[in-house]
């Protein structure tokens, strides 16, 4: 009779965990890009990889062919990337040296 009890109180009664942060892409990194001479503040979303998404905190000018470089807070150099797309405040970059993308576990 009272069969729905239990099922109700298990469902309101935890929170549910997620591995994401609150706006639901995941890690956000602080970081700066260099786009010739000039310096803007970005966020990396997740991890630098060969699909690294950055969203820049105000619109920029990027030509299509022109390098970037990515410092992360926690670095103390700049690292080389190439743009694949970009779109309204978004810009995803693919590293362009070696030394710039993640190590590979062997």
């Amino acid at each position: 009779m009272f069969s729905w009890v239990p099922s109700i109180f298990k469902r309101f009664s935890t929170r549910p965990h997620s591995s994401r942060s609150a706006d639901g892409y995941g890690k956000l990194e602080p970081a700066v890009v260099r786009i010739g001479s000039r310096i803007y503040p970005c966020t990396i979303v997740g991890e630098i990889s060969d699909r690294t998404l950055v969203t820049l905190r105000k619109d920029v000018f990027i030509a299509a062919a022109a390098p970037i470089d990515i410092k992360l807070d926690r670095d103390r150099t700049y690292r080389r990337f190439r743009v694949r797309w970009k779109h309204g405040l978004q810009v995803s970059v693919q590293p362009i040296t070696a030394w710039a993308a993640p190590k590979m576990a062997t």
